[in-house]
């Protein structure tokens, strides 16, 4: 025969698993759910350094072996959940299938991160020029360029190179 002291102890315990599960759970569901969010702000991220990419570079002529750059588009983002939150990946198509000489990728890569120096350089300038709050609205609508990002790796694939940039 159960005692009452036995059968509330009881009822305690169960109510008390019942609830751990219930918070376990609650708690787990509110990762997922921030991970969710911080995915998609990552990828809103990648959108708006793609744009900012694409104007960069669709003003000059693309390196040797890669394509030229017209639109957004022409830089595909390529995700890595591994990244952390500034480091960004895009693919650049190339004009033939050549494997590229990591020796050649280097060069192209400081020749893009001079031209991105360049770029923020005259963002910046631009900005010094406007009156407040018109330049902070200015800055605001290159948040990559104004505060500057750069090239760190390009890797050779068959169909593209990939680009590795750090914000």
């Amino acid at each position: 025969m159960i005692s009452n002291k036995q059968f509330i102890q009881g009822a305690k315990t169960a109510l008390s698993d019942r609830w751990e599960k219930s918070h376990q759970k609650w708690l787990d569901e509110q990762k997922k759910r921030q991970s969710v969010q911080q995915q998609a702000l990552k990828y809103q991220s990648a959108l708006q350094l793609q744009t900012e990419l694409a104007n960069i570079f669709s003003q000059m002529s693309a390196p040797v072996g890669l394509k030229q750059i017209r639109f957004p588009s022409d830089l595909v983002i390529e995700t890595n959940d591994k990244d952390d939150n500034n480091i960004y990946r895009f693919k650049w198509e190339k004009a033939e299938d050549e494997k590229k000489a990591q020796a050649i990728l280097n060069r192209i890569k400081g020749k893009l991160n001079a031209v991105i120096m360049a770029d923020c350089q005259r963002v910046i300038n631009t900005a010094a020029t406007m009156p407040y709050p018109d330049n902070q609205y200015y800055l605001g609508s290159y948040p990559f360029t104004s505060s500057g990002f750069r090239i760190v790796n390009i890797i050779d694939d068959i169909l593209d190179v990939e680009i590795t940039i750090q914000v």
